[in-house]
């Protein structure tokens, strides 16, 4: 039985929009109703198995909600909630449920990177006064865009500022459900216009020379270390970087000449056990003979991986070594208790400072590792004649992020085509361009 209620009692301006959407269930597909009462409270109910007459009751459910009409399990919630007070959660406490409930589907590495800007921006709003969550508006993320600008970072960072910011609302929202609310992040932000938020800078082939010339054991603070053999499989593979680091002879089937990329759940890293390729997306890879050949130069050493010991707070108190087979390690010099010089190999964890130290001799400058990856891309594209497809196959990515991220513009290379044909050979045009007026 309906019973009508004077909405005016919950909100004024209370606009009643009722919407179907649907789920898969054991049974199968089942259509919901999803509508907001007076009061703002989201209900979300099954309404119907076939599509038409979800849409026909969804259509009758909003005329009652207009007229103030409301069954049994509607009044339940309008009582519920005009008699309680709504538990409202601070930015602190939001943000330590949002880590915690995200932590298991998540990488050590990328949920540190979560709770690290995630800080920063809840600190940010905190300054502007604000102090529960459901206080940040649509304003306060234009201010904290700014705010960010004028810090002077990338176009891409703010962009991922923007992206992170929405996700933390949406699951306060929609999966907490801790109030019934709009997400404070606008669909269309405004971003500074400075340009592209991809990078766009291509390696030409003499910059790649220069780098392949450097001897890195001639430089300083680099003899012994594999960092050479380490940025040749670079630019003959185009892998990235992490693939790399954590590469094991294991992956490899020199026979064949392939390189299978996949979760090792016993690859000890930086963040403890477990290495998966980005996305989870494993591939097998033919190696170019180059990189065969350089793989086949090299020696197998015993290597080991430091892997963090942490304690309850999550501090570092200690590390644990654990048996690896990495191609390129970096060698580790320690005296023992006698003062003897013993030598290890360990896992190497970055290049930050040996790259530049080789951009520096090579005379090559703006170039960055994962450049080396887009230089091989190009090569793919351009030389090979491989389709975006086919080249993000290589490579690990999709076409679409093929296209936009690994395929940046060169003039050069472009110059060169238009060079090849004229460009009445190019149209198969049969005519004499000195006839005029025929």
């Amino acid at each position: 039985m309906e019973e009508r209620m004077n909405v005016s009692d919950f909100n004024l301006g209370y606009q009643p929009k009722c919407s179907v959407y649907a789920r898969k269930l054991k049974k199968g597909k089942t259509y919901y109703l999803k509508y907001y009462l007076p009061n703002g409270v989201r209900v979300r109910r099954p309404c119907h198995e076939q599509a038409n007459m979800a849409q026909r009751l969804c259509a009758l459910k909003e005329r009652q909600l207009l007229l103030g009409e409301f069954d049994e399990l509607d009044r339940e919630h309008l009582g519920a909630a005009k008699a309680a007070t709504p538990n409202r959660p601070t930015l602190e406490e939001a943000l330590t449920l949002y880590l915690e409930a995200t932590k298991s589907r998540k990488g050590p590495q990328s949920h540190a990177h979560d709770k690290s800007a995630l800080r920063q921006y809840v600190a940010f709003f905190q300054g502007q006064g604000k102090i529960y969550a459901d206080e940040v508006k649509a304003v306060d993320v234009q201010l904290l865009i700014g705010h960010l600008d004028q810090r002077g970072l990338a176009v891409a960072t703010l962009h991922g500022a923007v992206r992170m910011v929405r996700k933390f609302y949406n699951f306060l929202i929609e999966d907490a459900e801790l109030w019934e609310g709009k997400n404070p992040v606008p669909k269309k932000p405004l971003l500074p216009n400075r340009g592209s938020k991809v990078r766009n800078r291509l390696a030409n082939n003499s910059e790649i020379e220069r780098i392949l010339a450097i001897d890195p054991e001639q430089l300083p603070n680099l003899a012994g270390q594999p960092v050479g053999a380490m940025i040749r499989f670079l630019v003959f593979t185009g892998a990235r970087l992490g693939e790399v680091l954590h590469a094991e002879w294991s992956d490899f089937n020199l026979e064949q000449g392939t390189w299978t990329i996949q979760h090792k759940p016993h690859c000890p890293t930086r963040n403890g056990l477990g290495w998966s390729p980005k996305w989870n997306k494993s591939r097998k890879i033919e190696l170019f003979p180059e990189a065969l050949q350089l793989l086949k130069s090299l020696p197998r050493l015993p290597t080991v991986g430091l892997v963090p010991i942490r304690n309850a707070q999550g501090k570092i108190t200690g590390h644990q070594a654990h048996q690896a087979e990495f191609v390129f390690p970096k060698q580790v010099a320690r005296r023992d208790g006698k003062g003897n010089r013993q030598v290890t190999w360990a896992r190497q964890d970055s290049l930050k400072h040996s790259w530049a130290s080789i951009k520096k001799a090579a005379g090559v400058a703006n170039l960055q590792i994962k450049d080396l990856r887009t230089y091989f891309n190009s090569v793919l594209r351009s030389r090979y004649g491989l389709s975006a497809k086919e080249a993000g196959a290589y490579l690990g990515n999709s076409a679409e992020i093929n296209e936009l991220h690994y395929t940046p513009l060169s003039t050069g290379e472009m110059s060169k085509k238009l060079q090849r044909l004229s460009l009445t050979e190019a149209m198969n045009l049969q005519m004499n361009l000195h006839q005029s007026g025929k």
